[in-house]
């Protein structure tokens, strides 16, 4: 990865979650300004700004980097490297991680909106919210991998778990599983109107 070969090897984790903030940002800004971009140009819109803000990225990024010496390495090499046990836990870690945020942005309106009953202007400030709090959380979590990684994992996952206690006690756990894997949300009854 680049951005780890850049950084000295003790801001290794500063660099990554610098990356990672960077996914964060713009799901921060791009959700919101991509919608209003297509309520007002159309739903088009949003996917041509998209294109040329890539490619305008690919271009900036290749001009700033340094020239790098890419390591030769055959097909068989690096599938070994991928299939490890380490490496595959990652890479489904962030899968699981990346497939949660994604979930939270698709559900999340509606379900502030019809079940919640907040307005649609709260719900913008809610999502800034969350979207600053992951920034900040991604920036957080950088710093402290620099120091131990394997202890900001622990305290990450404890922290996700421990926001879930509350709602854990409300419900057998064969209910809780039930329902988060197989209900769809659904509106309150004010909303089937």
């Amino acid at each position: 990865m680049t951005a780890t070969r850049v950084v000295p090897a003790a801001k290794t984790g500063s660099a990554i979650a610098t990356v990672a903030s960077g996914f964060t940002v713009a799901t921060l800004l791009g959700v919101p300004l991509g919608a209003l971009l297509g309520q007002g140009a159309g739903w088009r819109a949003p996917f041509a700004a998209l294109t040329v803000l890539s490619l305008v990225g690919t271009v900036l990024l290749a001009a700033v980097l340094p020239r790098q010496e890419t390591p030769s390495t055959r097909l068989r090499d690096e599938i070994r490297v991928v299939t490890r046990r380490p490496v595959m836990l990652a890479i489904a870690t962030t899968a699981v991680g990346y497939s949660g945020v994604a979930t939270v942005f698709t559900y999340i309106a509606p379900l502030l909106t019809r079940v919640s009953g907040f307005s649609a202007a709260a719900v913008s400030g809610l999502l800034l919210a969350y979207g600053a709090g992951s920034f900040l959380g991604n920036l957080t979590a950088g710093k402290l991998t620099d120091k131990s990684m394997s202890a900001t994992a622990r305290g990450v996952f404890g922290g996700l778990a421990g926001t879930l206690l509350p709602w854990c006690g409300s419900q057998p756990p064969w209910q809780q599983f039930w329902y988060s894997v197989c209900s769809p949300p659904q509106p309150s009854p004010r909303c089937r109107d």
